[in-house]
Parts: structure tokens; C-alpha cells; sequence
């Protein structure tokens, strides 16, 4: 669901909305236990952008995205659970001058990790743990070349993250290629990325679907 303001021809309010989710029980019969695995995921972000010139323009985005998933044994009065969930509240800024785009990317990120947790197994409860994160990034690129075939080079992003103890700072270099045809693009990439993975109470090492990025849209 999109909610479109502009006006005037120089600035351009959206709101964005967006939620899913799905549940599912799956009996087992020849065994008196139930599989339940349910996720949901929901997206609000509001935009401001304002075109001054041709040359020159500006965007702002606020934004939360959350996902979560749960998953569940049960037998009976016990449970073992499986849950996980991801939650990010964001504020980023784009800004385009000339062949220039500088911006910025604030987060906070509150992670379940997907640990295992009981419930009424020898009359106790153990429970899995959150862990949250702040994370600030700032990126400049620089446009070479015409309209039909140019260049974008900059440090992509320049990351500094913190969680509890830890911290980290790293650069990421971003080179992009464009090639603009009458009725086709064709566009080359060579940059590094990283990606701070919360660890599990299972493995240690995180699992695939605790990868997440959430960014301006």
C-alpha cells in the first residue's frame, strides 16, 4: 500500500505500507506431537524528496521493518520452541549534486537470535536471548562519463556497528559501469560488501535466513 503526496513539482511525499504472514500446523499420526511454523514480516516507511534544479536533489526516508518467525514443537503441555525475529527502525538521507551523491543510513536493530527455548519440560522454562545493534553508515560517489555510457566510483559505505561489546568499522569500495541503449541498460559491478551475522544459540556461526538489510526503497 502506497500513499502519494506531491504538492508541487519540486517535492514528493510517500508512505509506504506493507505486511504478510503465513501459519501452518502440521500433525503428526503415528506420534502424539504438532509442528506449528508461523512467520509474519510488516514494512512502514514515510519519504520526503525535493528536486531543487536539475543538478541538484535531495531524499529522506524514516522507516521500522520487522520480521519475525516462529516455530513450534509441541507434545501435549510441552513445547520447544524455535523463535526468531528481526526488528530495524531507520532514518536515511541521499543527496545528489552535480556528479556527486553523498549520504548517510542510521539503525538500530533489535535480533532474537534463532536459539532454542522450553517450555513446561521438568515443570521449568528456559528462554532464548536479544541482542540489539547500532549501525552508521555514510557513502560518496562520484558519476564519470555522459548519459549513454559512464561510471559511478565512491566508497560505497563506510560501516561503523556496534553490539554490546563488540564493535566493528569497515569500507566497502563500489565501481559500477553503466551502458544506456535506446530501449536497453546494461549495468557491471565490482564492489565488496559485509554483513554482520548474529550468532545462534544452536551452531555459533548464525544461520542463512538472520541475513537482513534494510535501506531505502
Amino acid at each position: 500500500l502506497t500513499y502519494l503526496w506531491q504538492p508541487n513539482t519540486k517535492d514528493k511525499v510517500s508512505i509506504d505500507f506493507y505486511t504478510g504472514g503465513d501459519h501452518v500446523n502440521l500433525n503428526m499420526p503415528y506420534y502424539p506431537a504438532e509442528l506449528k511454523l508461523g512467520w509474519n514480516n510488516i514494512l512502514l516507511s514515510a519519504q520526503y524528496e525535493r528536486t531543487y534544479n536539475a543538478n541538484a536533489k535531495t531524499r529522506q526516508q524514516i522507516y521500522i521493518t520487522s520480521y519475525s518467525n516462529d516455530t513450534k514443537f509441541v507434545r501435549g503441555n510441552e513445547q520447544l520452541l524455535l523463535p526468531s525475529k528481526i526488528t530495524t527502525i531507520g532514518v536515511a538521507n541521499h543527496s545528489q549534486l552535480h556528479h556527486w551523491g553523498l549520504g548517510y543510513e542510521l539503525r538500530y536493530n533489535d535480533i532474537e537470535p534463532q536459539s532454542p527455548a522450553v517450555s513446561n519440560y521438568y515443570t521449568s522454562r528456559s528462554t532464548n536471548t536479544t541482542e540489539n545493534a547500532a549501525e552508521l553508515s555514510a557513502y560518496a560517489d562520484y558519476k564519470i562519463g555522459n548519459e549513454s555510457l559512464y561510471a559511478i566510483i565512491g566508497g560505497r559505505e563506510c560501516i561503523y556497528w556496534a553490539s554490546g561489546q563488540k564493535a566493528d568499522f569497515h569500507f566497502s569500495p563500489n565501481v559500477s559501469f553503466h551502458f544506456q541503449g535506446v530501449s536497453s541498460k546494461v549495468v557491471m559491478n565490482l564492489y565488496r560488501r559485509w554483513q554482520n551475522l548474529h550468532q545462534t544459540g544452536i551452531s555459533q556461526i548464525g544461520l542463512p535466513f538472520e541475513f537482513w538489510e534494510a535501506q531505502m526503497i
